[in-house]
């Protein structure tokens, strides 16, 4: 099963070079490629930019980071949900020791890598304690999140049926080309259907996984 987290590579990042956090988070967004940073959810189902925050990771209103309110390089593109739930906590470790209590920083880890997907009932479970530390305290396996990764994981085989019926179709183009009744009917057939599968996709693409009401209110 794929796992959709990635390392936010800031050293590839265009860094915007005027205005301050609150106007960067298109910049953010494209990093990120449209997702939260701790939860992996798409912008897409969660209503949009709107309802996602810039997420400074070393809080900016703990005194020690306060200057670094508008640092590039502590900002990221995270779900009102997750930003919420992590809020101003910050707990201090050493990179890399996964025993100890802490946020990983998103641009030197994928935090993919802190994880492993449940096949089937699609919740996750943590590796090392500081999985399972970021499961608790984000709340990852949330309602909306474990359908999104079911949501996901539909989609990646529509695109692996999608992309057999176009073999399918390229196979039978020469036998269409020499006009050959049977196979124009088949082709003409799975062209209607390739229509059906890509009008499906885009049904769900305009889905949202959050109600209303849920994307107006806080987490409690």
């Amino acid at each position: 099963m794929q796992k959709k987290w990635k390392r936010i590579d800031k050293t590839r990042s265009l860094k915007p070079q005027q205005g301050n956090y609150q106007d960067w988070k298109p910049q953010l967004a494209e990093e990120a490629e449209g997702r939260c940073v701790y939860c992996a959810i798409l912008d897409v189902y969660f209503g949009g930019q709107r309802n996602f925050h810039v997420e400074h990771f070393k809080p900016k209103s703990i005194p020690e980071f306060s200057h670094l309110k508008n640092d590039y390089d502590n900002l990221f593109y995270a779900c009102m949900i997750c930003n919420t739930f992590k809020s101003y906590t910050w707990f201090s470790a050493k990179d890399g020791d996964w025993d100890t209590i802490h946020y990983p920083n998103p641009a030197l880890y994928n935090y993919g890598d802190f994880f492993e997907i449940t096949a089937d009932i699609f919740t996750i479970t943590g590796n090392h304690v500081v999985g399972e530390f970021l499961i608790q305290k984000l709340h990852l396996n949330r309602f909306q999140l474990i359908h999104f990764r079911r949501y996901e994981t539909s989609l990646d085989k529509f695109v692996e049926v999608f992309a057999r019926i176009t073999q399918i179709m390229e196979r039978l183009k020469p036998l269409v080309k020499n006009k050959i009744d049977e196979a124009i009917k088949h082709h003409l057939e799975i062209s209607e259907t390739n229509q059906e599968i890509i009008k499906l996709l885009k049904e769900k693409l305009t889905h949202s996984l959050y109600t209303p009401d849920e994307l107006r209110q806080s987490p409690k």
